[in-house]
């Protein structure tokens, strides 16, 4: 019969078994964290294109045409918010500049390296030689009791104290500096009186020196920044117009998104892909907190009650039945295997997914029968409702309302000349092109106009 000494070398085995397992599900977790990123990414650059598609310029009248088409009175004024701080950049700008310091920065930082550079040599010579003497702390001692000065007095005591000390630097200065030699108390004095006397202007000139840099440098990175400020709110404006646009089409009713798609077939794609997209972040973090992370925590505490119940088989001994150690022998590897397998193939299909001119952008589609070829998703509150309020939903044979909805509508872009894949409409080709613009326009104009993009 077995004894507790065998069940516990089988329970150390399948404890070796468990945290591999913890382990193949921790780097399967961070596989699902990683893709999600990527998608995350890709969610965005959609966005932005779709804003770059939407809104190729940002001059008044696009921007008021683009709130008339959406009926999203909201845009101009994240426009004007804007232009309200370019407006105050460069009026701050204008002040600066009337500073010569600012204004003439780059040849007053010059004339100041060259003064610097004419004393540099004889400042760092004073500065180690007086440093020789300020690290001492005998030195520091007799300096805060008066000693180096004219009408030093201490007293008979006092002056006890105060040899010793003198004594000491006398020999520390001399193991520092060869040559140099202090025979009395008013030798040392005296040396550190006409060492003082050359290195304070110098010192105090150098102070200066480079407090006015530290100034010229502040009033450099002041002007850069407000010069810099047109370009750096243009891309501000850009991504919060295009956030407002997108934020704007999620949440518009099922009818209004299809009445707008119906109008324009570049839309569709944009708002499938949105679709899409957002529909494989949900599915692969559902997968992940659901089935994933559920099972590793299992496992984890599975793991810590075997250690537990291995140090307590450990410390005794008596005998146990042969089915305990098969049972304990057995692992399911098989069962085990095709759960990583499952995971993994999940992971694949929702991450890997690209067909989203197949789905549809309305709320009576679900995304994860086309993503999953109809897979089993019940533990997933949006299959099991839409599943159960739409038992007839066949993404196969789904027909998009799109297709039909206004059907003599003739096509309507926001640009007559955008044609064929609408992927070519990279934002931040769009924002380059209007930040140069913007640009020319302050260099030329004088301030006249500041509003972005609009000339009225």
């Amino acid at each position: 019969m077995a004894t507790t000494y065998e069940l516990a070398r089988a329970a150390r085995g399948r404890l070796d078994f468990l945290n591999e397992q913890i382990r193949l599900l921790r780097e399967e977790d961070a596989r699902y964290g990683q893709e999600r990123e990527r998608v995350e990414e890709l969610r965005r650059k959609n966005r932005l294109e779709l804003a770059s598609y939407l809104l190729g310029e940002v001059s008044d009248d696009e921007v008021r045409a683009l709130e008339q088409r959406l009926s999203y009175p909201s845009l101009l004024p994240i426009k004007r918010g804007f232009e309200d701080q370019l407006r105050q950049s460069q009026a701050d700008l204008a002040q600066l500049l009337l500073d010569p310091d600012a204004a003439h920065n780059d040849l007053y930082q010059r004339q100041l390296q060259d003064e610097q550079d004419e004393i540099r040599e004889v400042y760092e010579r004073l500065r180690d030689q007086v440093s020789r003497w300020r690290v001492n702390p005998h030195f520091q001692a007799l300096r805060a009791r008066g000693f180096f000065e004219p009408r030093y007095s201490a007293g008979f005591f006092g002056w006890l104290r105060d040899w010793r000390a003198v004594s000491l630097l006398m020999a520390a200065l001399e193991r520092s500096q060869p040559g140099a030699r202090y025979p009395t108390p008013a030798a040392l004095r005296d040396a550190w009186t006409t060492l003082w006397g050359e290195a304070a202007p110098i010192f105090e000139l150098w102070d200066s020196q480079e407090a006015r840099r530290q100034h010229l440098l502040q009033l450099a990175a002041r002007r850069a920044e407000l010069e810099q400020t047109p370009t750096r709110l243009f891309q501000a404006m850009y991504a919060a117009l295009g956030d407002a646009v997108n934020d704007h089409l999620e949440a518009l009713p099922n009818d209004t998104r299809v009445a707008l798609a119906a109008q324009d077939k570049h839309l569709v794609i944009f708002l499938q892909k949105s679709a899409g997209l957002q529909k494989q972040l949900q599915y692969l973090g559902e997968i992940r907190e659901r089935r994933l992370r559920p099972l590793l925590q299992k496992t984890e505490q599975d793991a810590s009650r075997l250690r537990q119940k291995i140090y307590k088989l450990e410390r005794k001994y008596k005998h146990v039945s042969d089915v305990d150690i098969t049972k304990m022998n057995t692992f399911k590897q098989e069962s085990w295997q095709k759960r990583h397998m499952r995971f993994a193939s999940m992971r694949e299909r929702l991450g890997g997914f690209n067909k989203y001119q197949k789905g549809s952008f309305t709320e009576d589609y679900l995304w994860w029968d086309l993503m999953t070829g109809g897979a089993p998703g019940d533990d997933i509150y949006e299959v099991r409702v839409f599943r159960m309020t739409h038992p007839r939903f066949n993404h196969r044979t789904y027909e998009s309302p799109w297709h039909h909805h206004h059907h003599h509508t003739v096509h309507h872009t926001v640009h007559h000349d955008h044609h064929g894949d609408t992927s070519s409409l990279a934002a931040a080709l769009a924002m380059d092109v209007a930040a140069d613009a913007l640009a020319d326009a302050l260099g030329s104009g004088g301030g006249e106009d500041l509003a972005f993009g609009d000339a009225s």
